[in-house]
């Protein structure tokens, strides 16, 4: 179920306004969602690509009250992750 609103979730942002907030802050929340499921560099990459989306929000101040939060909650789970694997 989560992998299939991740692909949803892309299509929607996909289609919305650069500057629009919601895609992409659901976007984010189904990848933290997944990367709960995950594990290694396969969890990593979605914990980077999610705050790929978090972080221009955060620098611009257009994250919601409840969600300014989440960039650095995932911030905090890459960190525990340790350092990248090198290719």
């Amino acid at each position: 179920a989560y992998e299939e609103s991740l692909s949803i979730a892309r299509a929607l942002l996909g289609r919305a306004p650069p500057d629009a907030v919601q895609p992409r802050t659901d976007l984010a929340a189904g990848l933290w969602n997944v990367a709960h499921f995950r594990s290694g560099e396969e969890r990593r990459a979605l914990l980077v690509e999610a705050l790929a989306l978090l972080e221009p929000l955060e620098q611009r101040g257009a994250l919601p009250a409840e969600q300014r939060g989440w960039p650095e909650m995932v911030r905090k789970a890459l960190a525990e992750l340790g350092p990248a694997k090198a290719p």
